[in-house]
């Protein structure tokens, strides 16, 4: 799995994530959002492009897309997959959509960005706390 070859250049991972994340101004299913930065954001959530920070690194989303029909690529792209059903377990998303999560080229999960939350996480240690049916393990507690 490489990135796309279309990029996006930004400050942050965490600005940009932040632009999409402003309910208040753009409404929860993202109805006011000018056409131009939602097509930005779909194609960034469908990995079809990745963003480029000012020093060079680059983050993109290899595996996501519907619970139902998810996007992943191989047997490497099928365990970042896991991390990702794990990751919307432990972090309470809903809907049938998974988070958008976006990797650098080395795809480390332990140095991933959802920007659903706004924050980076590391999905290795988040799929060690949940048991495979999504339920938190006992004597784990919640972390912000």
């Amino acid at each position: 799995m490489k990135p796309p070859e279309r990029r996006i250049a930004v400050e942050s991972i965490a600005a940009w994530s932040q632009t999409y994340r402003d309910s208040d101004r753009w409404g929860a299913s993202l109805e006011r959002m000018p056409a131009e930065l939602l097509d930005e954001y779909e194609a960034v959530h469908a990995g079809e492009t990745a963003l480029l920070l000012p020093d060079g690194r680059v983050f993109w989303s290899p595996v996501g897309g519907d619970v139902d029909t998810p996007r992943c690529e191989g047997d490497f792209g099928q365990v970042l997959l896991e991390y990702l059903i794990d990751h919307k377990a432990e972090a309470h998303h809903s809907g049938p959509v998974f988070p958008t999560v976006l990797f650098g080229v080395d795809l480390n999960p332990a140095m991933a960005f959802c920007a659903d939350c706004g924050k980076w996480v590391d999905l290795r240690a988040e799929s060690q706390r949940i048991d495979g049916r999504g339920t938190r393990l006992r004597g784990e507690t919640e972390h912000e």
